[in-house]
């Protein structure tokens, strides 16, 4: 479990959460997309669910469960996502720091 979050794109921010954290190894045999898949179909259907920003995450756009991850997706469960684009843009206006990965994420053109 962990407590409240004043921080916003904390998974805890402004709720108390239960955390689950499957682990996939370098030394797995298959794909981490192909492991995690079975734990994205479940829970993104579930009110609220957030990722943690730092493991793996659905592709832009994929399907899970009922669900689709995608910003908009993002933006209604971490309801401070689109503050924190607009201090990212903000911060770096030519797209310094932003990776293709994240480009994605954040559905950045």
């Amino acid at each position: 479990g962990a407590k409240s979050s004043p921080f916003w794109l904390s998974p805890a921010h402004g709720r108390n959460v239960v955390r689950g954290d499957p682990y996939w190894w370098a030394s797995n045999k298959g794909r981490p997309e192909q492991y995690f898949v079975h734990f994205w179909n479940q829970l993104m259907d579930v009110e609220g669910t957030r990722f943690h920003w730092g493991k793996y995450m659905p592709a832009p756009g994929q399907k899970c469960g009922n669900s689709r991850f995608d910003l908009e997706y993002l933006k209604r469960v971490y309801h401070r996502l689109g503050d924190w684009l607009e201090l990212r843009r903000q911060m770096d206006p030519e797209n310094v720091f932003l990776t293709n990965y994240w480009r994605g994420i954040f559905d950045i053109h």
